[in-house]
């Protein structure tokens, strides 16, 4: 629902949490579906007629840099199938009336939370009637309806049925080994004004209980033989109550994990709930810097503590879980200075990664509108929204020399001789040195 990096970015791809959490939902309420998965619509028209399956609905999740080839896809199985479409995820949360003007091909487009949307359109209810989407309407044109409330209970959802999706494809950035999102709770306290989390998970954050997690994990482990997960959440390791019980669990059951995640500085600046974190299997933790320039962090919204951040990095080594940073540039008002003071903090930090990207400004998200309201974007392809390119026209700083500061800050941080020689004591296994290596060309742009 949230992120939009193509798999160059993180040299992976992550599993489809929401399509199977779609599937365990339909399996609940006996509703006969077809999950398709890494085909053309010629094929996967093809396959569903092999199976003699015949939808009404089609269902797919899309995002801002894929929304034109997905609605192609999406045009050309309506036509193959007769079925109704329908897309969710940041980009029709975002925009949904502009996304069925801009498409034809698609019918509904979903906004916020999809899951009880979609269960409500898989038992052929009118759409007039479902909140939380806009639909073609024969008479009053696109109209988009009231809101849906947030689900309040996480632990009523089912746990995702990976059982159609194949797992061989989905391997965890930096470890290579297979991996699966469970996801801890959704929403943001934090209003970021560049992220898309207002838009797909609004409202109060919402944490599933410690008993449905330690019930997910031990399900996967033994359904999948899956041992690595993803901590999944809009900030999933936030709430050190939370967390701390989760980890004593997951010590105390033996359950033999590791782990990813994201955090906040704020939150695991103590060393004794970080060794903790480590012992329940914690291998690396996420964080967005974004700017190390005070002026520009004030004009994000980003509620950031530059001082915890490097607190939090100090936190993080002594706990011996790896850091990863992530730091944007060209913010709207930036200047080269401002984004040398970014490419400082980076240094100084020294985290064990870090990733440097262009600002994206995603629609329906107030960076979005600003830069609409001020004519910064440059062109309309879709295709561009995203974190390796830079999309904004801003006086005295052309897009070239945003890219080109981006490319070599990546080089200045990554191929440091103190770095390297750090890194390749962690790389350890050949496969990972491997997977490492092939990634280079691209995040370099060599």
């Amino acid at each position: 629902m949230r992120c939009q990096e193509k798999r160059e970015v993180l040299g992976t791809l992550k599993p489809p949490l929401t399509p199977a959490l779609l599937c365990a939902l339909f399996r609940e309420h006996n509703i006969p579906f077809m999950a398709i998965e890494n085909l053309s619509a010629a094929h996967a028209a093809a396959h569903m007629q092999h199976k003699g399956f015949s939808p009404d609905l089609i269902l797919m999740p899309t995002c801002t840099p894929t929304i034109t080839r997905d609605m192609d896809f999406a045009k050309k199985l309506k036509q193959i199938t007769g079925a109704t479409t329908a897309a969710f995820g940041p980009h029709t949360s975002g925009i949904p009336i502009q996304t069925l003007e801009e498409f034809p091909g698609l019918d509904i487009a979903l906004v916020a939370e999809p899951e009880q949307a979609c269960l409500a359109l898989a038992r052929a209810q009118d759409p007039a009637s479902v909140p939380g989407l806009a639909y073609r309407h024969a008479d009053r044109g696109i109209v988009l309806n009231n809101p849906q409330s947030a689900d309040s209970n996480l632990d009523s959802l089912p746990i995702p049925d990976w059982s159609q999706f194949d797992l061989s494809r989905y391997r965890v950035p930096l470890f290579g080994k297979r991996f699966l999102l469970v996801e801890l709770s959704r929403g943001c306290p934090y209003h970021c004004n560049f992220c898309v989390v207002p838009l797909t998970h609004a409202g109060r954050v919402r944490e599933k209980s410690t008993d449905r997690v330690i019930r997910e994990i031990k399900h996967q482990k033994k359904t999948h033989g899956i041992s690595f997960f993803y901590f999944w959440g809009d900030t999933a390791v936030y709430n050190p109550c939370t967390m701390e019980a989760l980890a004593d669990r997951i010590i105390s059951e033996h359950l033999d994990i590791q782990w990813i995640s994201n955090t906040r500085p704020e939150a695991i600046i103590n060393i004794d709930y970080a060794r903790k974190l480590q012992r329940s299997g914690c291998r690396v933790l996420s964080m967005g810097a974004e700017s190390g320039d005070p002026g520009t962090l004030a004009r994000m919204g980003k509620n950031l503590d530059i001082s915890k951040l490097k607190a939090a990095v100090r936190t993080l080594r002594a706990a011996k879980i790896q850091s990863f940073i992530f730091f944007m540039f060209g913010y709207p008002g930036e200047t080269i200075q401002s984004m040398r003071r970014t490419r400082d903090l980076a240094l100084s930090l020294n985290p064990d990664y870090a990733n440097f990207y262009p600002v994206v400004p995603y629609p329906g998200t107030p960076l979005w509108n600003l830069c609409v309201e001020q004519g910064l974007l440059r062109g309309s392809d879709w295709s561009r929204v995203d974190f390796t390119d830079y999309v904004l026209s801003q006086p005295g700083l052309p897009a070239n020399q945003v890219m080109r500061l981006v490319r070599r800050v990546r080089r200045d941080f990554y191929l440091r001789p103190e770095y390297m020689l750090r890194t390749l004591k962690h790389i350890g296994a050949p496969a990972r040195a491997l997977q490492i290596l092939k990634s280079i060309p691209a995040y370099f742009d060599l």
